[in-house]
């Protein structure tokens, strides 16, 4: 307006009389005045906040936001975020120092997402080229069971750019027949020309044209049983598929087959108390287009052999890894062997190239940086887009610090209509999307400012002063949940110290609630590491003073027992029995209501042994009469632990129930469950308030009822109802409170919430098991992609939503870590007692105790961080 303002006077002036020496005097007076304007802008621009002056933790909090509104399907959102406080195209010195910002930029741009309308729990895979996902369901509902899948959810592809499918949906039922398709099958050709899904129970795979969703053939695979996709051949011209006793390798464009080979059939026998299952099974592709197989003894390979069409031919030997996943990639001349316990990276040739640590069931590692590098996500303790944190290393098992690219391979999430994420890309594609067509560097200014078609907000106007504060103190509460779920719960209480005022009053724990809520968790939680690797259970005791851990590594358990001193581990020692092995006890674990005794299950099932649950000394065995001992299924005795009053132990043997004086070892009484059972198979589930207990009835692969053990007769308490949410038997898992007799009935995908009186009141999808808490009048389940304080869905057993309360954390945070910070596992609550933080205070009592307890040098360093003094 100025300039224009200026021409303007310029056309008056001339047609005064004036002339020109006026207008000289005039022309001097705006080109001054020019000056003065491009200066002052100059001036401005200098003293405009730059990289230097916007504080890292301000910009590590508002990048947080971003994920979580990445996490909520909402990119456009969390893009335009990030470009609010970025001050124009950044050098590199801002985005070295404002690495998370950068990174959660690149994070949101690269996402692949997609939207379904269900509240299933679905699968995914996206193509190399990033241009497509397809979807399939992820949950096994009863109706399956019963050859129903008219509930089931279709397969779908989408264009990821525009979110449209672009095929109609694969129906439930193919051809006329009762197909549905495959958890865990979903997988794209490494060359993004074809996608494959597997058809159950027809026995055949289906391949598509993975640009128009046209199929290009149906391969039936001919064999009965379970069958498993082992997926496309790095070179995208071959699919195997491992049958039971046979793997069958196809060729892509003909559907012909290009060569099989027999297995040897499955042995499984027992010597003493230890069974042996020995096996072979298909593993994955190695870079030269063949497949492995191992030789398996208790599911850990021993030796690993390639073949082809010319035969077997030795691969790895001495393996000894219990192999998830074998990857290769087509820029890679390497197989990555993922394992429980260890990693390896072995050559094209069979030489190992190096090891590296193990990974749990979920974090898989992926490729990157074009197939030199391997990001292993840490999935299970964070369990969302916000939490997600990744390791880094060559192929040689060098560590490389993350940058953007690593978390490529996991930004690939499907959205359910509320919001919430509701499927994620399975590891059934080794090779994925991964972002390497968009940039990391200043360029990725430029997509944004594309990507979301409008300038941003003025960088003076993002951060209001009295937001950074507040800001600080959200990225501090973030931080303690980093360190909270590697384990270390004391440091993630320092950080939360240090998002709140020194000696706070009462109303900043409300104003900096995130930070408060953390200083609580961090105390509650019952955190553990171990020096172990594999996957186990979990259990603390009633007071929190206590807790065991049964540990399976390389087929086999070890037993550690460990005591707290106010949220801290003392003291870990492996539990002695005088004639069990450590080795030998399976993973249910059960604390007496006062927490004196601990009740554990040794292998093979003809006792169940007592142990001092304050110091793990061995008390005695309760044995079982008459023991029924399976040669094939290595749990023979299952236990639903004490009754709410401790006097009793039930357990059960076969179809025989019988219940224990703990202190005794007597058996007061013996029940049978054959008549129940009928046709099917009743299993025991846990004890209810007036000291009944409750067992679940399995028949035609589904739970069809729920008995009931009270004042000596067994009846039927209530039948699940068998619709689309309904879990099958697999994994089916009943947990009852104790102290209410209020009930979840899960399949580790849904919980069906059910009263006291039988009643069922709600259904929850969820990743993650239900959890009972509150006592038993309330079900917590794990929201896994909401950021801190939003991580729980609560229920209470009228079906009511309810908001979260600091106690319901405790049990979901108590989480068995190994040494490095990798999930393990965790107990599953739902005893007599379950440890809730009840004997804690909170607020400025909690502050000042844990601030009581520290130590001068750290105290300086919280009050020299901390987001204010007062």
């Amino acid at each position: 307006m100025h300039l224009k303002q200026g021409f303007a006077t310029r056309n008056y002036f001339n047609s005064n009389i004036c002339g020109d020496a006026l207008w000289l005097v005039l022309k001097s007076l705006r080109l001054c005045f020019l000056f003065c304007i491009a200066s002052g802008f100059l001036l401005f621009t200098l003293q405009r906040p730059q990289a230097a002056e916007l504080d890292p933790v301000v910009s590590r909090a508002v990048a947080h936001e971003m994920l979580q509104r990445l996490a909520a399907g909402d990119r456009k959102r969390a893009i335009a975020r990030a470009l609010e406080i970025i001050p124009g195209r950044p050098d590199e010195h801002f985005m070295e120092t404002h690495q998370d910002l950068w990174s959660a930029l690149w994070r949101a741009i690269t996402a692949k997402m997609v939207f379904v309308d269900t509240e299933q729990r679905v699968l995914s895979s996206v193509s190399p080229d990033g241009s497509r996902m397809i979807v399939v369901r992820g949950e096994f509902p009863a109706r399956e069971a019963s050859m129903d899948f008219s509930q089931s959810v279709p397969v779908m592809l989408f264009d990821t750019a525009s979110g449209e499918m672009v095929m109609d949906p694969i129906p439930a039922e193919v051809a006329d027949k009762p197909n549905t398709l495959r958890a865990f099958a979903p997988s794209f050709s490494p060359d993004s020309k074809y996608v494959a899904v597997d058809l159950t129970p027809s026995q055949s795979v289906l391949i598509l044209d993975a640009k128009t969703g046209e199929r290009i053939r149906e391969i039936n695979v001919g064999s009965p049983g379970t069958s498993a996709a082992l997926g496309f051949s790095p070179d995208s011209r071959l699919f195997a598929v491992d049958t039971p006793g046979e793997l069958l390798v196809f060729d892509v464009l003909t559907g012909s087959r290009a060569f099989n080979w027999r297995m040897e059939p499955t042995a499984v026998q027992m010597t003493g108390t230890r069974y042996s299952h020995k096996s072979q099974r298909s593993m994955g592709w190695t870079p030269d287009n063949r497949v492995l197989v191992g030789e398996t003894v208790d599911w850990v390979a021993s030796r690993i052999f390639a073949v082809d069409q010319s035969g077997s031919h030795p691969f790895l030997e001495d393996a000894n890894l219990q192999v998830q996943l074998a990857m290769s990639h087509p820029e890679s001349n390497v197989v990555v062997l993922a394992g429980l316990e260890k990693t390896l990276v072995v050559g094209a040739d069979g030489n190992t190239l190096c090891e590296l640590p193990g990974r749990n069931f979920i974090d898989i590692p992926r490729f990157t940086r074009n197939g030199k590098a391997l990001s292993f996500p840490r999935l299970l303790g964070g369990l969302g887009i916000p939490a997600l944190t990744v390791d880094v290393t060559d192929l040689a098992g060098n560590t490389l610090e993350p940058i953007p690219e690593d978390f490529g391979p996991f930004g690939n999430y499907v959205i359910a209509a509320d919001g919430s994420i509701t499927g994620f890309a399975a590891a059934s594609s080794p090779v994925t999307y991964a972002g390497d067509d968009v940039p990391a560097d200043a360029g990725l200014y430029d997509v944004a400012i594309e990507e979301i078609g409008a300038p941003p907000v003025a960088y003076n106007e993002a951060v209001q002063p009295q937001d950074t504060i507040l800001l600080k103190s959200k990225e501090f509460a973030r931080a303690a949940r980093e360190k909270l779920r590697s384990g270390d719960s004391r440091n993630a209480a320092v950080m939360a110290m240090k998002g709140l005022p020194a000696d706070p009053e009462e109303e900043d724990f409300e104003r900096f609630g995130e930070a408060a809520l953390m200083l609580f968790r961090a105390s509650a939680a019952r955190t553990l590491q171990v020096d172990a690797k594999g996957w186990g259970t979990y259990v603390v005791g009633p007071d929190g003073r206590n807790a065991v851990v049964v540990v399976l590594g390389a087929g086999n358990f070890s037993v550690y027992a460990a005591h707290f001193t106010f949220g801290n581990d003392s003291r870990i020692v492996e539990i002695l029995h005088p004639s069990v092995s450590s080795e030998a006890f399976e993973r249910g674990s059960y604390f007496s209501p006062g927490g004196d005794l601990l009740l554990m299950s040794p292998r093979p099932g003809d006792r169940l042994s007592v142990f001092d649950g304050r110091n793990g000394t061995f008390i005695r065995d309760l044995f079982i009469p008459d023991p029924k001992i399976s040669d094939i299924v290595p749990m023979n005795t299952a236990t639903a632990g004490f009754s709410p009053d401790g006097a009793l132990v039930a357990a059960q043997n076969g179809n025989r129930v019988f219940l224990f004086d703990p202190r005794s070892g007597e058996v007061w009484q013996q029940y049978d469950l054959s008549r129940q059972a009928g046709d099917g198979w009743v299993g025991i589930a846990g004890w209810g308030k007036d000291g009944e207990l409750y067992f679940t009835r399995t028949l035609d692969k589904k739970v069809d009822k729920i008995l009931v053990l009270k004042n000596g007769g067994i009846s039927d308490f209530t039948v699940p109802e068998t619709d689309a949410d309904s879990p099958v038997a697999l994994g089916a898992d009943l947990r009852v409170s104790s102290v209410t007799s209020n009930m979840i009935l899960t399949d580790q995908q849904t919980g069906m919430l059910y009263r006291h009186d039988g009643k069922r009141v709600r259904v929850v999808h969820s990743l993650m098991p239900g959890l009972i808490v509150r006592k038993g009048t309330a079900a917590a389940f794990f929201d896994w992609s909401a950021g801190v304080g939003k991580e729980l869905k609560v229920f209470d057993f009228e079906g009511n939503a309810l908001v979260p309360v600091p106690e319901d954390y405790v049990l979901p945070d108590s989480v068995l870590y190994d040494l490095s910070g990798q999930a393990m596992g965790w107990g599953l609550g739902g005893h007599a007692r379950d440890w809730s933080g009840q004997d804690l205070p909170n607020g400025r009592g909690l502050y000042l105790k844990i601030w009581n307890a520290l130590d001068a040098g750290t105290r300086q360093e919280i009050d020299a961080e901390r987001i204010a003094a007062r």
